[in-house]
């Protein structure tokens, strides 16, 4: 029977755990803190001394009772007769207890060897990133990321940073942007509440897990591993290092392009909404990537490179306008209607930041154009992640041609399990309550059709956010309807449901179908 699998927390955990460091926390708190080495060698210690139950003293007094139901009348031929027989039985119920004992005893045995070798070889990779997870200080900001993020496996923020390094990334202006990740998000959502956000530190590395799974996956071609192989002439270990980059740090450029426009906004808001007696003019706080004396724009042509003349554009938009003014914006009091500020858009493109940011750390263009192997791999994610946020604007974007960005494409809209929604007061612009609240904590996959079921099942989560199931998926239809499977890739199904978690019914569905154009 086809397998219908859950994709959550867990199943990232289960398929990233066996081999990657960074869950060993995660791994102790599922095992609720058990010492499973210490426990195997309890069994140990108590099979080795165990009761024979071949023993004579055993037996006696079973023969007592049987020479006394049976009365003194019996021959001594047939005593001893009897006798035989029982202490023949005896023997053989010794020895198969003897190599019974002995089975079970080699068993735990090589079982204690095997998770002894287990253990040295977790605590070795535990001891490799200590050192490193032990200089992550612990900030305010990383305090709200584990409130809103922490499950009882620990902080999948957290494991961003060593998932990273086990990764390939060991680039220090990269990892150090890591780092900091947790605390922006954290701002983010204290300043967003009334403008609907979601978070992109732990959504990168679901997205990481869940393509290296389709990764896996056997297309009409061949496995998707194979055909990123031969469109970037990559080995196997460099076509899954690319992705990882991809996957893990696509969305690092979100602090630096949406950060103000949110201080902005929150802060001004705020401060109309409890002095409004007072009149006040603002100058919002602003932020430049794009003059020519930074540097940023000499990194455009390497994005470019290869794309078409109107994704080009997009990629060249992306670090935004040079501002000429910074306009203040004047509150007038006790006007007839309360005005809320609305910042003007920068028009910077978090996917552009995150690929010009990246490029940087390997040097100057120049020195990039070399082609460098072990860039490669960073180059090419970088390539990808600068499109990322805007696929509805690249339609066709083929398979065969761009399989990186038409995987992070799909990885991107499917991650919808365990985002936090930020908690609003009916007055105000900031948060005043952090809870871990879901719109959904999993999405279904059906293997044999490749049906993706994504239910939005958390009502909770819905009312807090002013849910609008059309808005989901007209969005995600948006950015998913240009793909073009081509003939390589598996014709793929997106069922949203909006689920009525009181009802216990579907209250509705939403099909989004990814075929040949």
């Amino acid at each position: 029977m086809p397998k219908r699998l859950t994709i959550n927390d867990t199943w990232v955990l289960e398929r990233e755990g066996s081999f990657s460091s960074s869950f060993s926390g995660f791994l102790h708190n599922i095992t609720g803190g058990l010492n499973l080495r210490d426990t195997i060698k309890a069994g140990l210690d108590v099979a080795r001394t165990m009761t024979d139950f071949g023993d004579t003293g055993f037996v006696k007094p079973l023969l007592d009772k049987i020479w006394g139901t049976l009365g003194v009348d019996l021959k001594p031929e047939m005593r001893e007769k009897i006798q035989k027989k029982l202490d023949q039985r005896q023997k053989e119920a010794h020895r198969k207890i003897d190599e019974a004992e002995k089975q079970a005893q080699q068993t735990i045995e090589e079982t204690v060897v095997k998770k002894e070798a287990k253990f040295e070889a977790l605590e070795q990779r535990i001891a490799q990133h200590e050192t490193d997870l032990e200089t992550m200080e612990t900030t305010v900001g990383q305090q709200v990321a584990s409130q809103l993020f922490g499950t009882k496996m620990d902080s999948l923020v957290e494991a961003l940073y060593s998932v990273a390094k086990e990764r390939g990334i060991t680039n220090e202006e990269i990892l150090k942007i890591i780092k900091a990740l947790p605390e922006f998000e954290a701002l983010m959502y204290f300043m967003n509440v009334r403008k609907f956000y979601r978070d992109h530190t732990a959504h990168s590395l679901r997205v990481a897990a869940l393509g290296d799974f389709i990764l896996d996956k056997e297309g009409f071609a061949g496995g998707l591993e194979k055909l990123l192989m031969e469109q970037f002439h990559f080995s196997k270990e460099e076509v899954r290092t690319t992705w990882w980059f991809t996957g893990l740090l696509h969305d690092i450029g979100t602090p630096l392009a949406k950060l103000f426009t949110s201080l902005n906004w929150s802060m001004i808001n705020e401060m109309t909404r409890c002095y409004s007696s007072l009149g006040m003019e603002f100058f919002p706080l602003g932020i430049n990537v794009n003059h020519p004396d930074l540097g940023n724009t000499d990194y455009l042509k390497i994005l470019c490179e290869g794309y078409p003349k109107s994704w080009q554009k997009i990629i060249t938009n992306g670090l935004g306008v040079t501002p000429d003014t910074h306009d203040g914006f004047q509150y007038l009091a006790q006007s007839k209607e309360h005005v809320e500020y609305k910042p003007t858009s920068t028009q910077i493109d978090h996917g552009v930041v995150a690929a010009v940011a990246l490029l940087r750390t390997l040097g100057s263009p120049e020195e990039i154009s070399n082609e460098q192997p072990e860039n490669r791999p960073l180059i090419e994610a970088a390539r990808a992640i600068a499109l990322h946020d805007n696929i509805e604007k690249l339609c066709p974007l083929p398979f065969e041609e761009y399989p990186l960005l038409f995987l992070l494409a799909i990885t991107d809209e499917l991650q919808e399990w365990g985002r936090p929604i930020p908690v609003s007061s009916e007055e105000g612009y900031f948060t005043t309550s952090l809870q871990k609240v879901t719109l959904t904590d999993a999405i279904f996959h059906d293997t044999s059709i490749e049906l993706w079921d994504v239910p939005f099942t958390n009502a909770q989560a819905k009312t807090l956010m002013g849910f609008d199931f059309n808005r989901i998926h007209h969005d995600k239809e948006a950015k998913l309807k240009g793909l073009d499977c081509t003939e390589q890739f598996p014709e793929t199904d997106l069922l949203l449901i909006d689920y009525d978690k009181d009802a216990s019914k579907v209250a509705e569905k939403y099909e989004i179908r990814i075929k040949s154009l």
